[in-house]
C-alpha cells in the first residue's frame, strides 16, 4: 500500500510539473528527459507491480529509492528543492483537474491588443429565427427525445425555457459561467498600446476593401478591363434601311465627333459626351450607296467610297457641302475590298486595285501618283503613324513593308502559320504589328524586328478567335488590341498588349455583340465604338482612361 500512494504522489507531482513548464523559464532541454522516464516508470509493468502486496523487498526497495532521486532532481531542476515542491502537493491532490486556460499566457503583444469589454454599447444579433420563441407540443414528439431533454410533467417546451435550458448545459459542459466572446451581444473595442480605440465594425469595413486606399495606377492592368457600355447611338431614319449594318465608325483625332456609316446613302455624326450623345449632322449622298468613309488627316472633310461606282465624295465639314469626285484615270477599284487609307501625314490616300494593285492618290487634287504591286490580292493595309511606310498584307500571307518615299518595298516575310491573309494593323507607338489570318489566329510581331529582318520576332500568337479575323485595331496608347470576327456573333477579344492576355470580362455577359463589322477607339482611348450587323452602334466607356 507504501508503493501505491508514492505512485499516486507521483502522478500527481508528474501533472504539477506539466503546469509548472508552462509558465516557468526553465530550459526545456532539463526538463523533458525527466519527464518523459517519470512517466515510463508510472506507465510501465514494473510500475503496475508495485500495487501487488509480497515479492522480492529488496527490489522495491530499489525502485523506491529510484522514484525518490528522480522526484527530488526534478524538484531542485523546477523548484531550486525539495521543499517547494512539497509545499503545494496537499493543494494539487484536491484538485483532480486543471483548467486548460491557465495553461494558455498571453503575449506582451497579445495584452496590448486585449479584447475589451463595453457594456454601455450592445451590437444587434447578426439574424433572428422567429420559430426560437415557438413552444413545441411534447405530446406529438417521440419518447426517446423527450426523454434525453430530461423533461418532467410538462406538455409544453420552448422559447425562453428552452433558450435557457441551452445555456446551462453549455457552461455544464465547458465548466465555466462567461459567455464567449463570440456569443456576446456586447461590441468590442480593440486597445492598441498607444490607448486609441477604435470599432471593430469600422474596422471591418476599412479593411474589406482596398479600393480606398489604392490610387489609379497610369499602367493599364491585365485581367480585368473596367469599362462600361453606354446607350446605343440614336440613328435617324431617313431613307437609310433600319437593319443594314454599320461598315464604319471613326473617331475625330481632334474633336469629340464620332463618325458613323451605313450602308446606304448616309453618314452620321455625333457629339460624344458620355451621357447625351447628340447627333451633330446627318449628311445624304444622292444616288450612290456608301460603303466606306473615313476622316482626313485634318480631320476638315469627311471621304467616302462605294463598291458599286468608281467616283468619291467628300464632306467639306467647315462649309456643310459635299463634293463629287470624277473617277481617277488608270485606277480599277477592287469591287471585293473597296477600302481606302487616308495616310496621317495628310498627302495622300492609298486604293485597293483588282489584281494585286495599290494606287498612291494624291489626297488634294485626287491624281494618281504612282502604283504598288503585290504577287496577289491586297486584303489589308495600314500606315506607320508618321505616315512613312505602309504595311500591307496579301492574300497568300505575305507581309509587304514598302517605303513611301522610295516608291518600293524593302521588306517581305510570310506570316507564321498562315493559310489565308485578311487584316493587318500597327501600334501608335510603331512598336507591334498585328496580323490576322483566317482560321482566326491573331500573330503579334515586334515591328522593329520587322523592318529590320525578313524573319521577324513573334512575340505571342493568339488564338482566342475561332473564326476568320477580318478586324484588328490598336488603341491610342497602344495597351489595347481589339481582335474581331464578322463571322460569328460576340466574336470581339480585347487583347492586353503588354502582357500579351486577353481580358476576361470583355465581351460582358448581358452585352450583345451581335456580328461585329468594324470598331475604333477615340485618340486618348477613353472611348470605344462598336458596329454590328444589325445596324446597331455600340459605345462604351473605357474607364482605366480620363480623357476622350
Amino acid at each position: 500500500m507504501i508503493f501505491y500512494s508514492l505512485k499516486e504522489c507521483i502522478i500527481k507531482q508528474f501533472r504539477k510539473c506539466v503546469f509548472i513548464f508552462c509558465n516557468c523559464t526553465v530550459d526545456s532541454r532539463i526538463l523533458l528527459p525527466l519527464y518523459f522516464e517519470i512517466w515510463a516508470i508510472c506507465s510501465s509493468p514494473m510500475s503496475a507491480s508495485v500495487n501487488m502486496i509480497g515479492g522480492n523487498q529488496r527490489k522495491k526497495k530499489n525502485r523506491k529509492n529510484r522514484h525518490e532521486k528522480l522526484l527530488e532532481t526534478l524538484e531542485k531542476a523546477v523548484l531550486g528543492g525539495k521543499q517547494g515542491s512539497l509545499d503545494d502537493l496537499d493543494a494539487i491532490a484536491a484538485s483532480d483537474d486543471i483548467d486548460e486556460d491557465s495553461l494558455l499566457v498571453p503575449t506582451t503583444s497579445e495584452r496590448e491588443r486585449a479584447v475589451v469589454m463595453d457594456d454601455s454599447e450592445e451590437r444587434n444579433s447578426a439574424w433572428v429565427d422567429e420559430d426560437d420563441l415557438d413552444k413545441v407540443n411534447l405530446l406529438d414528439q417521440p419518447a426517446r427525445l423527450v426523454n434525453k431533454m430530461h423533461i418532467r410533467g410538462e406538455t409544453e417546451f420552448g422559447g425562453e425555457a428552452y433558450s435557457e435550458r441551452l445555456k446551462r448545459t453549455f457552461e455544464k459542459v465547458t465548466h465555466t459561467k462567461t459567455c464567449p466572446a463570440w456569443a456576446s451581444n456586447v461590441k468590442r473595442k480593440r486597445r492598441s498600446s498607444d490607448n486609441e480605440e477604435s470599432s471593430e465594425d469600422e474596422a471591418d469595413v476599412f479593411v474589406r476593401s482596398t479600393g480606398k486606399c489604392l490610387g489609379k495606377t497610369e499602367v493599364l492592368l491585365s485581367k480585368k478591363l473596367s469599362c462600361k457600355r453606354l446607350r446605343d447611338l440614336i440613328f435617324e431614319e431617313g431613307k437609310q434601311k433600319r437593319n443594314s449594318f454599320v461598315h464604319s465608325v471613326e473617331f475625330h483625332r481632334e474633336s469629340q465627333v464620332l463618325l458613323v456609316s451605313k450602308r446606304g446613302s448616309e453618314i452620321n455624326l455625333y457629339q460624344i459626351d458620355g451621357k447625351e450623345n447628340n447627333s451633330l449632322h446627318r449628311a445624304t449622298f444622292e444616288q450612290y450607296t456608301v460603303d466606306k468613309a473615313h476622316f482626313s488627316a485634318d480631320g476638315g472633310w469627311i471621304i467616302v467610297g462605294s463598291a458599286l461606282y468608281d467616283h468619291f465624295y467628300y464632306f467639306d465639314m467647315h462649309a456643310g457641302k459635299i463634293v463629287k469626285v470624277r473617277p481617277i484615270n488608270g485606277v480599277t477599284k477592287s469591287k471585293e475590298n473597296c477600302e481606302f487609307l487616308p495616310s496621317p501625314d495628310g498627302k495622300v490616300i492609298a486604293l485597293f486595285g483588282r489584281w494585286g494593285q495599290i494606287y498612291v492618290v494624291s489626297a488634294r487634287t485626287f491624281e494618281l501618283m504612282w502604283t504598288l504591286k503585290l504577287n496577289d490580292s491586297v486584303r489589308s493595309a495600314a500606315f506607320s503613324s508618321d505616315g512613312s511606310h505602309l504595311y500591307t498584307y496579301s492574300k497568300d500571307g505575305n507581309v509587304y513593308i514598302w517605303d513611301m518615299a522610295m516608291q518600293n518595298y524593302f521588306q517581305k516575310f510570310p506570316d507564321s502559320g498562315c493559310v489565308s491573309g485578311l487584316s493587318i494593323a500597327i501600334s501608335q507607338n510603331s512598336n507591334y504589328l498585328a496580323c490576322g489570318s483566317s482560321v482566326g489566329v491573331v500573330n503579334l510581331y515586334s515591328a522593329e524586328s520587322a523592318l529590320q529582318t525578313a524573319q521577324p520576332k513573334l512575340l505571342k500568337g493568339i488564338s482566342n478567335l475561332t473564326t476568320a479575323a477580318d478586324l484588328l485595331r490598336f488603341n491610342g496608347s497602344s495597351e489595347i488590341l481589339a481582335m474581331g470576327s464578322s463571322k460569328k456573333p460576340n466574336a470581339l477579344k480585347l487583347l492586353h498588349v503588354q502582357s500579351k492576355t486577353v481580358f476576361e470580362n470583355f465581351p460582358m455577359s448581358t452585352c450583345k455583340l451581335g456580328n461585329v463589322k468594324c470598331v475604333d477607339f477615340s485618340p486618348n482611348g477613353g472611348y470605344m465604338c462598336v458596329g454590328n450587323n444589325s445596324g446597331r452602334a455600340m459605345l462604351f466607356r473605357m474607364l482605366h482612361y480620363e480623357s476622350y
